[in-house]
């Protein structure tokens, strides 16, 4: 599947963009070991580490772009540089990753089906039988 990365991000809020938003996207990763070719890769900020270390990393797996609330600094401590990537800084990358997901997988979450089961007697019963 490929979608647009202007598509993509639409409406987000960035704060700094090098590069162009005009690049296919083949697939989305925040875990730079599933990078594919023409990717998008989110470096997502952890408790231990900063996903913006493991950019290098997605870079040699051909990333298109790559997505970081780290700073220009930061990435140039983990050895990123200006290469011809786009680069999205934005404010919060896991908030950033749920609304591109969102529009690359076509709003999945319209198509899910709620159910709500309450009381007292029957409830796993009625669920395993849903």
């Amino acid at each position: 599947m490929t979608e647009k990365l202007t598509d993509l991000l639409n409406g987000y809020p960035i704060v700094n963009l090098l590069g162009t938003f005009e690049r296919d996207i083949e697939s989305i990763a925040y875990d730079s070991r599933k990078v594919e070719a023409g990717g998008l890769f989110v470096a997502l900020a952890g408790t231990r580490e900063d996903g913006a270390r493991y950019i290098p990393e997605a870079l040699r797996r051909k990333a298109a772009a790559f997505i970081t609330q780290s700073s220009p600094q930061q990435l140039l401590e983990f050895g990123v540089g200006v290469n011809g990537v786009t680069q999205i800084h934005v404010k919060d990358a896991r908030d950033a990753l749920s609304w591109i997901s969102t529009r690359y997988y076509h709003q999945p979450s319209q198509d899910l089906n709620l159910v709500g089961i309450t009381g007292t007697n029957g409830k796993t019963t009625l669920t395993f039988l849903l």
